[in-house]
């Protein structure tokens, strides 16, 4: 995994996922390995809807998504990047 601090970094288009959030503002965690775009912060989120799917980890964890929707990070040549069909999942932080 490499971090990405969205506020200096400008992120390419093909890195397919974001696998959390940082609990440190701005700074986002890029895994191309993840099975789905997922973040920790709701405020993260432009539009979302209520969708509980499980998540297990590499660890063996199981844990639920609380929603799905559109996650917009801030940063690159465009100003933003919106992430479709993202997972809000707040026990990954």
């Amino acid at each position: 995994m490499q971090k990405v601090d969205s506020k200096k970094s400008s992120i390419r288009d093909g890195w397919p996922a974001i696998e959390q959030e940082n609990s440190r503002a701005g700074e986002s965690i890029v895994d191309s390995g993840a099975s789905h775009h997922m973040f920790v912060n709701q405020a993260d989120f432009v539009s979302y809807k209520p969708c509980r799917l499980q998540i297990k980890l590499g660890d063996k964890k199981i844990i639920y998504s609380h929603s799905i929707g559109v996650a917009r990070i801030k940063g690159g040549a465009t100003g933003c990047y919106d992430f479709h069909q993202a997972l809000h999942i707040p026990d990954l932080g």
